[in-house]
């Protein structure tokens, strides 16, 4: 017998009851929005819809709020693809009783974000594809922007697939590459949890000699080589064996950027342990600043040459680390020491060390060329000789002044001493 009319709003009206009891809504021609994880795995499998969570602090994060609202506005679900489904993960600091609820709920949906806001992309089983974590990685809090994201990251997961669906119609090494090359579009490692674990097994299974390189790269212990390296190695005083490992690693033409950094910072413990090489310890913080400058590990590296290498200047004068074999040409920013035209003394004063400074003359130079020179030899060690330079500036500097000069300390480098740089007439030019 036909449904009439009020029978068939009632059917609907049920239907929409359970499916929102369910901890489901679905909206016409929109994505899915899920109240808590585990409705948020059930509709993501049984849709094979991909999962997007928007992670918040409403009541402490005030960054996030914006993107909340963003997020909750009614027009958002309806402009991204219906095969999506919608969470948002509010981490309050001061829950009430639904909060706490929610948050048991939730207990199982641990992310690998940084830092709230974040924005986490999943694939159908729950697998992390991409993550966006604090504003400056997530952009803008429109929903113009947060729909630019997600379109970002499902064609990551479209490139994912592809390599995948390329692997199942070769076999072997092509396999392997194939399959590693899905793993290298997220960048994601083994995933959250080493979700992506039996994707790396697949891989050694159809390439069990690693000729592709793949097995390797995603079997590299990270931020744990550095510690393996130090406790399997150089606290056995293997320092050749060690080094033997870190080369390795290094020969591996598929290792990322960021695996890079951590083979290098590997590389700095090791060399700061091993006394025979304690002259590498500045190019392994270098190479890691080299592979990503503006990323946490770069920076690290940055402060550490900063604390170990100081720069050559004025203040602190120079130290053993400040030479290289041969003669060394300093360029030295002098511009605080000149305050016009007048007459200049320099003074090369050594402190300590085996070896005496060979001096080669010296100037002073600025945007327009040289201020002042003063080319005689001197030399400062136990006894001093001609080692004060004297500079008559005739005009009006310009710009950053450098001193520039030449010196040598001799063959084993291990000179120390102090500049002094002071007016003895200065006068300012009109």
């Amino acid at each position: 017998m036909p449904l009439d009319f009020r029978s068939t709003r009632l059917v609907l009206a049920i239907t929409s009851i359970a499916i929102s009891l369910s901890g489901i809504t679905k909206l016409h021609a929109a994505a899915t929005i899920a109240t808590d994880f585990p409705a948020a795995k059930q509709a993501a499998a049984m849709a094979k819809a991909d999962i997007v969570i928007l992670v918040v602090g409403s009541d402490w994060c005030k960054p996030s709020i914006p993107y909340l609202d963003s997020w909750n506005h009614p027009t958002f679900p309806a402009s991204l693809p219906d095969s999506l489904v919608l969470l948002t993960l509010d981490n309050k600091e001061n829950p009430d009783t639904a909060a706490l609820a929610l948050a048991e709920k939730n207990k199982d949906c641990s992310l690998p974000t940084r830092s709230v806001p974040a924005l986490a992309y999943l694939d159908s089983q729950g697998r992390v594809i991409a993550t966006y974590s604090g504003t400056p990685e997530l952009g803008p809090p429109t929903a113009a922007n947060l729909t630019t994201l997600i379109k970002k990251a499902a064609q990551i997961r479209n490139q994912r697939d592809q390599a995948w669906a390329r692997a199942e119609q070769v076999q072997k090494i092509k396999r392997a590459e194939s399959l590693g090359a899905g793993l290298d579009a997220m960048n994601q490692g083994l995933g959250h949890q080493n979700a992506y674990k039996p994707i790396l097994d697949e891989i050694t299974k159809a390439d069990p000699q690693d000729q592709s390189g793949y097995t390797a790269k995603y079997s590299f212990p990270g931020h744990n080589l550095a510690p393996q390296i130090l406790e399997t190695f150089v606290n056995e005083k293997k320092f050749k064996e060690a080094e033997a490992e870190l080369l390795r690693w290094h020969r591996n033409p598929h290792l990322s950027s960021e695996q890079r950094q951590q083979l290098h910072a590997a590389r700095f413990a090791l060399y700061r342990a091993w006394p025979e090489k304690s002259a590498m310890v500045r190019s392994a913080l270098e190479d890691m600043v080299k592979e990503a400058p503006e990323s946490d590990l770069g920076l690290s590296a940055k402060n550490y040459l900063l604390e170990l290498y100081p720069p050559l200047n004025l203040e602190k004068g120079w130290r053993p680390l400040h030479f290289e074999k041969g003669r060394n040409k300093w360029k030295i920013d002098a511009t605080a020491a000149i305050s016009g035209s007048g007459t200049y003394e320099l003074t090369f004063q050594y402190t300590q060390g085996t070896d005496a400074l060979q001096i080669f003359g010296a100037r002073l130079i600025d945007r327009q060329g040289v201020l002042a020179s003063d080319g005689h030899e001197g030399n400062t060690g136990s006894q001093s000789k001609d080692n004060i330079y004297r500079f008559e500036v005739k005009r009006r500097p310009v710009g950053t002044i450098h001193l520039s000069t030449e010196v040598d300390a001799g063959e084993n480098d291990n000179s120390q001493g102090t500049f002094s740089l002071k007016s003895t007439s200065a006068t300012t030019a009109p």
